[in-house]
């Protein structure tokens, strides 16, 4: 006789449901799930949604793994983009704002800046990128976890 796998109303009685039960007893009530998502379909792997399904809601687990994911993506990408600001700070002994202040007003400074390095607008460009960048993915993460 097939059995039919049962509604859990919380994450605590599916534990206890399977640490008492075989889920290959169950294959035939696991389906392929599809998310659709922000005008993104999702397709999972039977293998996730047979593990997602028993711990109750198989769309919100997806999502908090993705929001999960895209945090530490973000937070990684800040990470990188701070290291290169600060070696850019490093390099010429100012932060960003600083530094562009001044060479846009101090021909002194300008002068001094290219004994450190003749291609120094090269690096302000990419400093600029980098610093832009921060604030963007910061923003970014901030969407991410208030939503």
């Amino acid at each position: 006789m097939k059995k039919r796998l049962p509604k859990f109303r919380t994450l605590d009685e599916a534990g206890e449901f399977w640490d008492t039960h075989d889920i290959s007893d169950y294959w035939d009530d696991m389906k392929e799930v599809y998310l659709t998502m922000a005008g993104m379909t999702v397709t999972l792997d039977d293998k996730y949604v047979k593990a997602l399904a028993p711990l109750g809601d198989v769309r919100a687990s997806v999502d908090e793994a993705i929001r999960r994911y895209t945090v530490e993506r973000i937070t990684s990408i800040i990470a990188d983009l701070q290291a290169k600001d600060a070696r850019w700070k490093e390099k010429y002994g100012y932060d960003y704002e600083t530094f562009v202040a001044r060479s846009a007003k101090d021909k002194k400074f300008v002068k001094n800046i290219e004994k450190i390095c003749k291609t120094w607008e090269e690096d302000l460009a990419e400093w600029e990128f980098c610093h832009e960048g921060i604030r963007d993915w910061y923003r970014h993460l901030q969407e991410t976890l208030l939503n």
